[in-house]
């Protein structure tokens, strides 16, 4: 994997985004490496709206899917580019026991509760830091007891930093007054072609067992070998070649080798052999949610007039296993008052 080599200067820089109903500002700030690559984030959302990253022959392409206004994320869309939670993915039924007591939680994809009700922490309006000598960001966010249902005040620290290797970095801290659940991830759709569809993209992931769900998504509880399936992508394969043997209302929930680590580690790959563009998925998380792409629907209108239409963006996603509460022997992500949650995932991005 090599990287362009056209010199620029390092930059960070902000700009007005737009208002909330409420006439509170949202910001813009773009973060740019010294090769002049860029990634463009808000902090509604903590969303990454853009990453500008070259092709073989140095080429930029905008690789996110994403809105050029802040009208049009408010209108609403898929967690495009979000910080997702309190839980990322699906809690089966929107409950569970803690403690000895019993949660019920915002019904917003019935029956269950998805990536941390109607007002998750994709639709809050974050405090944000800029430091232009690391060429980064902190987001940081409360939400409050009880917030969709969820026990204990919780206080976020979301750090993103883009190198001049054309790595996105993102860092989690997390800490709570009383015993809760948390599991957070972005939500970022690629593309590496910067459009079309992702359908010959050669994706790779590092895990032999995946999660079963039933026809409504509900997460089953147990784990299944992806030995002989589909969804096999431990030696890597072309998506287009593999999309009919996957359930095709969602992607797969994957485990990744080895668990949780400490230090982030390679968990899964993409390439777009037309480009050249590669993109590594690094982490200290032990699952990866992989998303096709193939609910959008061609009714939203991106970045540059595009309709974004099924399989217009992938996404992998770096987290727990989403319903640990309810499967325990699957994971877990129960954050006591005394504990710190801390953990790193890397998006890097070259050619090859």
């Amino acid at each position: 994997m090599t990287m362009a080599s056209t010199q620029t200067m390092k930059n960070a820089e902000s700009s007005l985004f737009g208002r909330l109903p409420s006439g509170e500002a949202v910001e813009l700030y773009i973060l740019t490496n010294v090769h002049g690559h860029s990634v463009k984030i808000t902090n509604f959302g903590a969303i990454v709206t853009s990453i500008n990253v070259p092709d073989e022959n140095g080429e930029l392409a905008d690789v996110v899917l994403g809105f050029d206004d802040l009208e049009s994320y408010l209108s609403g869309h898929p967690f495009l580019g979000a910080i997702c939670g309190r839980i990322a993915g699906r809690i089966t039924n929107s409950k569970f026991e803690l403690e000895g007591k019993t949660y019920s939680l915002e019904i917003n994809d019935s029956p269950n509760h998805l990536h941390g009700g109607n007002k998750g922490f994709d639709k809050a309006l974050w405090s944000a830091q800029l430091n232009e000598q690391e060429n980064s960001l902190v987001f940081k966010h409360t939400s409050p007891h009880m917030d969709a249902g969820y026990p204990g005040e919780l206080n976020l620290s979301v750090e993103y930093i883009w190198t001049d290797q054309s790595e996105l970095k993102i860092n989690y801290k997390i800490n709570t007054d009383r015993t809760t659940i948390v599991n957070v991830t972005n939500h970022s759709y690629f593309n590496l072609s910067g459009q079309g569809d992702v359908l010959g993209h050669i994706l790779q992931i590092d895990a032999d067992a995946f999660a079963p769900t039933d026809q409504n998504m509900t997460l089953l509880g147990n784990r299944q070998r992806v030995a002989g399936e589909a969804n096999d992508f431990r030696d890597g394969a072309v998506l287009g070649e593999r999309i009919d043997g996957i359930f095709r209302q969602h992607g797969d929930t994957y485990f990744c080798h080895g668990g949780r680590h400490q230090k982030p580690r390679k968990v899964a790959s993409v390439h777009e052999p037309k480009s050249g563009r590669f993109m590594e998925l690094i982490s200290c998380e032990p699952v990866v949610q992989f998303y096709s792409g193939v609910g959008l629907d061609g009714s939203l209108t991106g970045k540059n007039g595009q309709a974004y239409k099924s399989f217009s963006g992938l996404c992998l996603e770096a987290q727990e296993y989403a319903d640990a509460i309810n499967a325990p022997k699957l994971g877990n992500y129960t954050l006591h008052a005394d504990e710190t949650f801390e953990s790193t995932t890397i998006y890097r991005f070259g050619v090859k």
